[in-house]
This record gives structure tokens, C-alpha cells and sequence, in this order.
């Protein structure tokens, strides 16, 4: 995976293709990443201290939040560490997962993201993770993790994106979540499960007709259909 994140994906491939997309205001891709980065904003607190690990470019704590203790980011590629180094310096302190070692960190972190790292490590792997995640959270601390919710629609989703984008991660997923075996792999951590949600419906992609019209049909979406429907899960958890 390693290889895969710093020789494939491009510095700040994800945080470019987000600010171009806003600019240009008709990009599903910026509405899909601005949506999660959004829903994310909104349950971290400002006074948290914050760990974003499998942070990317700097993306979540260089774009969306403002607080009031410097967030730690860490990320696999170094490339990307340089990237978010370069672009957001001062905003958080970016370190290497070869640089950080949980070990240092116990009862430290308020809150911790992990977004989009499960589905490219084991189960066994997601595991060890959360128990470390575990150990570094302040008592009654809070983990949100987002993950593909890999039911039918996500599954043809991934058939045209591997298909007709610019990357294919078919090669690279270790883990297809559902709801269900997400649910089954928490509970053999320790932690509490808050509460765990679909989100991103089809009607994100009518943002090739303007990235407002789509975020306000997906809402939309989401309500008519209760979240019975979602690309992504989000889960929140509790020490």
C-alpha cells in the first residue's frame, strides 16, 4: 500500500482537485470530498485535540477547521507530509507513520478522524489500529472513521470509477465493508459504538450541474430515504 500511495498518487492530488472544483463549481469530486470534510468540521470541537491520521495533503485541519490547539496529522506517504508541510504550515504539526509512534501518545488525543483508511488494511490490521486508537484517546474521547459502504450501488460505483477514472484502487482494497461487518469488527475493540451512518447518494454526481445542486439533491436524497441509502459509512466511536 505504501508504494501505491507515494508512487501513484500525486502530492496533494486531493486537496488540488477539491480547491479546483470549488472554483469551478461543477465537480462531483470536490462536492463528494467538501461534503465529508463538512459533515467531519462539524463534530470535531474547537477546544479538541486533535489526531488526524491518514490525514493526506492536510486537507481536513488546512481547509475546515480553526482550533484552538494544534492538531497532529499523520500520514503513510511522505510525499504527501511534504505536501501538507509546504501548503498548510503553521496550521497542524505533520509527521510520517515511520515518525509517530502511539507509545508516546497515551490519554492525549480529545478526538480522533481516520478517514478513508479502512477498506486499504486487514481486518486484523483495523483491529490493532483501533486498539491503538484506543489507548491514545482521553477517557469518554471520540474516533470518527469513514469507510465505502460496499453493497451493490458502491460496487458498480467502483466498477466506472476503476473503469473511467484516472486511478484504480480494485488492486488495492484489502477490506469491503458493509454496515454489518463494520459493526461486527468494532465490537471486537473495546470501544462504544455511538452512532454509524450512510451517507452520499447518486445525486451527488448532479454536481456536474453545479456543485450547490448537488449537495441540496443528495440532502434531499438522504432525507427522503431516512439514510436508508449512502457510498459511505461514518462511525462514531466512544472510549
Amino acid at each position: 500500500m505504501s508504494e501505491f500511495w507515494n508512487n501513484k498518487i500525486e502530492p496533494g492530488y486531493y486537496d488540488l482537485a477539491l480547491k479546483s472544483g470549488k472554483l469551478s463549481d461543477r465537480s462531483p469530486q470536490a462536492a463528494w470530498h467538501n461534503k465529508t470534510f463538512t459533515k467531519i468540521s462539524y463534530l470535531v470541537r474547537k477546544e479538541d485535540h486533535l489526531l488526524d491520521f491518514a490525514c493526506g495533503p492536510g486537507t481536513l485541519t488546512g481547509q475546515y477547521l480553526n482550533l484552538k490547539t494544534t492538531p497532529l496529522c499523520v500520514d503513510i506517504s511522505e510525499k504527501q507530509i511534504n505536501y501538507a508541510i509546504n501548503t498548510y504550515k503553521g496550521k497542524a504539526i505533520y509527521m510520517t507513520v515511520n515518525e509517530f509512534n502511539f507509545n508516546d501518545y497515551h490519554n492525549t488525543f480529545d478526538t480522533i478522524t481516520c478517514l478513508g483508511l479502512f477498506e486499504f488494511i486487514s481486518k486484523e490490521e483495523g483491529i490493532e489500529l483501533l486498539n491503538n486508537f484506543y489507548k491514545i484517546l482521553k477517557p469518554n474521547g471520540s474516533l470518527y472513521l469513514t469507510t465505502p459502504n460496499f453493497k451493490i450501488s458502491m460496487k458498480l460505483l467502483e466498477f466506472f470509477l476503476n473503469r473511467f477514472g484516472s486511478l484504480d484502487y480494485s488492486e488495492e482494497y484489502k477490506s469491503r465493508y458493509t454496515k454489518k461487518t463494520l459493526i461486527e469488527l468494532i465490537k471486537k475493540s473495546t470501544f462504544k459504538i455511538e452512532n454509524i451512518e450512510k451517507y452520499m447518494t447518486p445525486m451527488i454526481f448532479m454536481s456536474i450541474f453545479g456543485n450547490r445542486i448537488g449537495l441540496i439533491l443528495d440532502n434531499f436524497f438522504e432525507k427522503l430515504f431516512r439514510n436508508h441509502y449512502g457510498y459511505i459509512l461514518l462511525l462514531g466511536l466512544k472510549k
